[in-house]
């Protein structure tokens, strides 16, 4: 099989450092030359890049690594770009600058950016109520509803705060294109109408939104807007995307089989964009090859663009 054109990637934020070497050959062996990480997946990827041959491949994009919150991670740590700290602020950008420092020296060009989240009381209980909610075939309840009108109250410094320190990215690395893609849970930075904000506030050429299908179907199922609108109101600013599926609660499914309106995806993502194939590790090779069948399908594999 001739490879696939150079724009489109092979997600590896997946893999652990056990399962990284077969995931990047059956990546290759499936025609991919590129791979999409997580940026402390640098290290791992460092000798692809200095291989010849068959061996080596690129890594266009990245994921600048920072807690889930939708898996309760921001209880645990705290280094977010916008924290109310500013001991935190300063701690996250030192990691962010020493991170984006390898990913550009193993050819990373377009990182995804998480800014961090709007501190709202107990944000992850109303969280993992509202999933349950939706697990259970249920609507989000009034907790839920009540913490997304507090999320709206709080969010105006928490905002301000990302939008300093994404400009203060941008304005390090010129050389690399940031995008934003949509918060995890309705408390995390940006919410659809935020997204707004943001991309004015910080008017500079190396920054737009990056398309993360999962995560705003999740947004929709606890009333935070159509996932539709994302691409409607921002597809001028796009910078990528990720071809997933998911379901109603923003987990990973097979393409085809969860919630996701993939010909959206195939409408809105043309020859300029980069585009990430969301696979995971644990797949058969039958799964990773349906999900390229259905690139394909949706128009966003075609042989014929340039690469």
């Amino acid at each position: 099989m001739p490879p696939l054109p150079r724009r489109i990637s092979l997600s590896a934020v997946s893999c652990s450092r056990t399962s990284w070497p077969a995931w990047i050959e059956r990546g290759r062996t499936a025609g991919f030359e590129g791979f999409h990480i997580r940026s402390s997946q640098s290290a791992l990827a460092r000798p692809s890049i200095h291989a010849s041959g068959r061996d080596r491949v690129a890594f266009p994009t990245a994921t600048l690594d920072a807690p889930d919150p939708s898996r309760g991670e921001s209880i645990v740590r705290g280094a977010w770009l916008a924290a109310p700290s500013a001991d935190c602020r300063e701690q996250a950008a030192r990691e962010v600058v020493a991170a984006l420092g390898e990913a550009f020296a193993i050819g990373t060009r377009t990182v995804v950016v998480r800014p961090g989240l709007i501190p709202v009381p107990d944000g992850a209980l109303h969280h993992e109520a509202g999933l349950d909610d939706l697990r259970h075939g249920r609507s989000p309840g009034e907790s839920v509803t009540r913490a997304i009108a507090d999320a709206r109250e709080y969010e105006e410094a928490a905002i301000d705060r990302a939008c300093r320190a994404l400009f203060e990215l941008c304005r390090k690395f010129p050389d690399m294109t940031f995008a934003v893609a949509a918060g995890a849970t309705y408390y995390e930075i940006p919410q659809v109408h935020q997204l707004e904000w943001i991309l004015s506030d910080v008017a500079v050429r190396n920054l737009g939104y990056w398309h993360e299908p999962s995560r705003c179907r999740r947004l929709e199922a606890f009333g935070c807007g159509a996932q539709s609108e994302w691409l409607e109101r921002y597809a001028g600013r796009l910078v990528g995307l990720t071809f997933e599926d998911a379901n109603v609660t923003g987990d990973a499914v097979l393409p085809e089989s969860g919630d996701v309106d993939l010909a959206m995806l195939g409408h809105y993502g043309g020859a300029r964009h980069a585009i990430t194939l969301r696979a995971e590790d644990r797949w058969s090779d039958d799964a990773l090859r349906h999900a390229i069948d259905a690139l394909a399908k949706y128009g966003l594999d075609s042989r014929a663009v340039p690469s």
